[in-house]
């Protein structure tokens, strides 16, 4: 679990850098173009060395692993057009463990067990918690409220097309290289935001490459590393297992925009961090 952990750590902080640049979707687009133009000379070498065949098997995992990708970050932007981040965000995240044990057992016979289901009903408490303003009926009978919107309906098809690449990944990597896999699917979403970056204004496009140019580059090694690191505990682990524990990113993340951002911590956010980690840490002892 100790990938796993380290993921979590670099999903965080790449985070952060993208908040800190202003989270914008020029900016993201700009690293994933900026993380594959890195990352080819290593994937180059590494497929004349490994001599592996570019075949249909290894053609079919990448587009499937970026269709469900693709179908995640569409339900997402769909859904924030519609409510805000604090909505949304929890819901997509939380909700993965609605579609994820059923896939796993489906796909690989995984079964969490008891301490494994306590342990996704905390992580799921506490994303869950995060957004509330106060601890408080009131806070909770509002989300409540939303929970019934279009929105949620959309959030909640983000959450499934992360489950299903969770376990599409698993698969994937019992057979193939997990840095080549890993490559081809980031190569094939780097076209994808490059056509989006060919769409934007060009001013758009060069004030931020300025404005960010170190934040751009790191968040798209920090994404690499993070995800790579996802690939190989996920050729040993538990898919359930494995995603639970990389949660652990969510209470890290809280603590970088409360202590190097100023973001305010509130006693709901505050309980919500804490039971994540419960939840991630009794994920690792599954």
């Amino acid at each position: 679990m100790l990938a796993v952990v380290l993921s979590a750590a670099l999903h965080a902080t790449w985070n952060f850098l993208l908040r800190r640049a202003g989270g914008s979707n020029t900016v993201l687009a700009l690293s994933k173009v900026a993380e594959a133009a890195l990352l080819l000379p290593i994937a180059a070498v590494l497929w004349r060395s490994s001599g592996m065949d570019l075949d249909g098997r290894f053609a079919m995992a990448v587009t499937v692993a970026t269709g469900l990708a693709l179908a995640n970050y569409a339900a997402l932007a769909a859904a924030y057009r519609r409510a805000d981040l604090s909505l949304v965000y929890p819901v997509a995240r939380g909700g993965v463990f609605l579609f994820l044990p059923l896939l796993g057992f489906l796909a690989f016979g995984e079964r969490p067990g008891p301490r494994g289901w306590l342990s996704l009903a905390l992580i799921v408490g506490g994303i869950l918690l995060l957004p509330l303003r106060t601890l408080d009926r009131g806070s909770v009978r509002e989300m409540t409220r939303h929970l019934r919107s279009a929105a949620i309906g959309l959030a909640l098809v983000a959450a499934a097309a992360t489950a299903g690449y969770t376990v599409w990944d698993k698969y994937s990597v019992g057979f193939l290289n997990p840095f080549l896999y890993f490559y081809g699917y980031t190569l094939l979403l780097a076209l994808w935001f490059a056509a989006t970056l060919a769409r934007t204004p060009r001013a758009e496009v060069r004030g931020q490459w300025r404005a960010h140019p170190v934040s751009i580059v790191m968040i798209g090694l920090l994404n690499a590393g993070a995800y790579y690191l996802i690939l190989l505990a996920l050729r040993d682990g538990m898919a359930t297992q494995v995603l639970a524990v990389r949660q652990l990113s969510i209470p890290i993340g809280v603590g970088l925009g409360w202590r190097l951002l100023g973001e305010s911590l509130t006693p709901s956010r505050a309980l919500g961090a804490a039971l994540i980690t419960a939840g991630c840490i009794g994920a690792a002892l599954m």
